[in-house]
């Protein structure tokens, strides 16, 4: 038999150092995982909250000059019907008549959220909305 003898400590030692390192290994990916996710997130909902803040903007101007157009039907309406109207203003509403209004939505922040997950959005009820 051999004479030297077998030590169990000195290979539990390195055992227990090298399971500490993986575990800490894992644990720090897991992490650094968990932070892009936030990162990602508060983006996500940044370029949403962006996007809905431009779409109102869209939607005001486009409500402005839908009145714009029905001031220009009434202004016609009494040209038409012979009622006395400013002829200064006739290119206005001549314009304003036949302007059509298109609303361009801003679909980015949708569009990143669809591609990443629903499940990205960790606060349940926003994500009921």
């Amino acid at each position: 038999m051999n004479n030297k003898s077998f030590d169990w400590r000195k290979y539990l030692l390195e055992f227990l150092v090298i399971f500490i390192g993986i575990t800490l290994a894992f644990a720090l990916d897991r992490w650094n995982e968990n932070r892009k996710e936030i990162r990602s997130e508060s983006k996500i909902l940044a370029e949403m909250k962006h996007g809905l803040t431009l779409d109102l903007q869209d939607v005001n101007e486009n409500l402005k000059g839908h009145h714009a157009g029905i001031r220009s039907c009434d202004y016609f309406r009494s040209l038409i019907n012979n009622e006395p109207v400013k002829n200064d203003s006739l290119h206005f509403y001549y314009f304003m008549l036949w302007r059509d209004f298109i609303s361009i939505q801003n679909k980015t922040g949708y569009e990143s959220l669809k591609a990443k997950g629903l499940e990205s959005i960790r606060n349940d009820s926003l994500r009921f909305n």
